[in-house]
């Protein structure tokens, strides 16, 4: 069967690009977490994913649907 690639937002993040560690670091009088890159979408926030052309027309009909006027 026929698949293309598609660009999602990267599940381990959030399309955050960077999640946090259990280390903690001070700057000036506050506590912050600290970040480290994404391993799963090496920072870019997206990940990409292998689909079948049934489910690519099933996500443009529900994109559709989304956004059809109530």
């Amino acid at each position: 069967m026929h698949e293309i690639p598609v660009k999602t937002i990267c599940r381990a993040c959030n399309g955050e690009a960077y999640v946090p560690t259990d280390e903690r670091f001070v700057f000036g009088d506050r506590t912050h977490k600290r970040l480290k890159k994404c391993e799963a979408c090496s920072g870019i926030s997206k990940e990409l994913r292998w689909i079948d052309l049934q489910e690519l027309v099933m996500l443009i009909r529900a994109i559709s649907a989304e956004e059809a006027p109530a």
